[in-house]
């Protein structure tokens, strides 16, 4: 693939004008054009400069996955505006702080997000924010369907888009699990680019039909669903929020071949005893991206989809967010091991934590990326983007990764996650995999570590069962010390009900660590948790 310096209008364009009545969007039932999806973005567009905004401003879209987000979407590119994508977990101190630090000029929301609903926050945000403009976009497809435009909408002619490939298409936020929120600065560029690096590597067609239950306010969502259909031109379909059911029904019913996802989504349909019911036969292949899956979990969601290829990737928001991805050609038990291949057009190497000097393929160490889907830089964040990206451009991952001869990629967890016990460095994924290959009775794991004295720090492994199993907790040490060094054993393991974790599904490490304390007895116990 031969990198293009274009922007995701003109690939709009290029779509609309190839085929206008394919099918573009299908959401609750109802089926749009591409032609329709062009001619309403512009309408919005048109109600979003008579609403008093004005082009290049920035435009926040807090809304779930809907056809309404795909239009408010690109109305704020036709206006040259920078849409800044906003977490439908939000609660009212979150989105606060986004239109301040995002300089947000309006606010594009829905009703609300499961348990949250946006209206009394966003009537607290216009009491702070005088000069923010609000317009409601709902949830359901009847709001911004093509009769629900005015005349004087439908005969108003946009100007020209004036923006270039190198100009910034979207805001997205990221904050890993703790912190201040970065708003990751990515252009035309880096995103339409990857999106095409991701079809290539992925085998998609116009044919195709999407299923998209990750969120677009993500980059996995953004880039690997709206951006890439967009560039190919195939049929989305959208539902507001991962559910097993939801997502089973919407498969079947659409007659979906791709099935994109982070791996709690596939382990939870997996899990799912309504699974054999549905006929998923159309399904060919998804990737599998956005956190760890263990070998054993990763060959048990192959099983359970027999038809599909599931294929590993890696990549984070700086990145847009793609850097790797296996070869179709690779065997299942081959990607269960590693994060696949380095994109062509991507560098990618591995530093030393102590003096950033590179080492041989087979070492671990922090990942680096230099290439044309690295990020412009955090806004307004100027001394942390010097510190994250190099001055001949290498992006610091914050990753542990070994690379090997043939440049596949295998992850080993995040450097701030590193476990020192007595001056070991343990990864915690390592020891995850191990527990979920060895003892089956583990339904999920998280090994997070907890201070203590002389020996720095201590491990202690957060288990859910299975359903009627027991901890066995004796037989478990049992079988990791035939399997890791002892200083790798874990102190102690603590039964969960569940996790919390944040929107895209990662476990939010720091939440649970907060739920760990230590008792009187100089046991650890968790408190209390609260149900997400």
């Amino acid at each position: 693939m031969e990198l293009q310096r274009r922007t995701l209008l003109e690939y709009l364009h290029d779509t609309v004008r190839r085929d206008p009545q394919k099918t573009a969007v299908i959401f609750h039932g109802e089926s749009f054009s591409w032609s329709e999806v062009d001619r309403c973005s512009d309408y919005f567009a048109v109600r979003l400069l008579r609403s008093g905004l004005k082009r290049g401003e920035h435009v926040g879209i807090w809304c779930a996955n809907s056809y309404n987000w795909i239009i408010a979407f690109l109305a704020a590119v036709k206006l040259d505006c920078l849409p800044v994508a906003v977490n439908t977990s939000f609660k009212y101190p979150e989105v606060r702080g986004i239109v301040e630090y995002a300089k947000l000029r309006m606010l594009l929301f829905g009703d609300g997000h499961k348990d949250v609903d946006f209206h009394p926050i966003i009537a607290g945000l216009q009491k702070d924010f005088p000069d923010l403009l609000a317009l409601p976009i709902g949830g359901s497809v009847g709001d911004l369907r093509e009769e629900m435009f005015t005349g004087t909408e439908k005969e108003t002619k946009l100007p020209a888009s004036e923006a270039k490939p190198d100009d910034i298409l979207a805001m997205l936020l990221t904050s890993g699990t703790t912190g201040k929120a970065k708003g990751v600065m990515l252009s035309h560029y880096n995103l339409t680019n990857t999106a095409r690096s991701t079809i290539e590597a992925m085998g998609w067609t116009a044919e195709d039909r999407m299923f998209i239950g990750v969120s677009l306010f993500h980059c996995f969502g953004l880039t690997s669903s709206l951006i890439s259909s967009i560039i190919l031109g195939c049929t989305m379909c959208p539902v507001t929020s991962f559910r097993t059911k939801q997502t089973l029904e919407c498969v079947q019913e659409n007659r979906c071949t791709i099935l994109n996802g982070v791996p709690t989504m596939f382990l939870a349909m997996l899990r799912n005893p309504s699974l054999k019911e549905y006929d998923l036969s159309s399904l060919r292949c998804g990737i599998i991206a956005g956190s760890a899956i263990s070998p054993t979990e990763y060959m048990d969601v192959c099983k359970a989809f027999p038809s599909m290829k599931f294929v590993p990737s890696y990549g984070q928001t700086e990145t847009s967010p793609a850097v790797s991805f296996s070869l179709l050609s690779d065997t299942d038990e081959k990607n269960a091991y590693t994060a696949g291949k380095i994109l062509p057009h991507v560098e990618a190497r591995i530093v030393s934590l102590k003096d950033r000097r590179p080492l041989p393929c087979g070492e671990t160490g922090e990942l680096e990326i230099r290439g044309y889907n690295v990020m412009q830089g955090y806004y307004r964040m100027e001394e942390l983007t010097k510190e994250t990206i190099s001055a001949d451009g290498w992006l610091k991952t914050g990753d542990l990764a070994v690379l090997d001869e043939e440049n596949y990629l295998y992850m080993k967890g995040r450097c701030k996650d590193l476990i020192i016990r007595g001056g070991e460095n343990i990864s915690p994924q390592e020891i995850e995999n191990v527990l979920l290959e060895k003892c089956p009775w583990l339904a999920e794991v998280c090994v997070v570590s907890l201070p203590a004295e002389v020996i720095q720090e201590r491990i202690a492994a957060c288990v859910i069962l299975k359903e009627g199993e027991k901890l066995q907790e004796e037989e478990i040490r049992s079988r990791l010390k035939k399997e890791l060094a002892d200083y790798k054993i874990p102190d102690a393991f603590i039964l969960f009900d569940h996790f919390p974790v944040t929107a895209s599904g990662k476990v939010r490490r720091p939440e649970l660590v907060k739920q760990l304390t230590a008792g009187e007895d100089g046991r650890i116990t968790r408190k209390e948790q609260d149900h997400e």
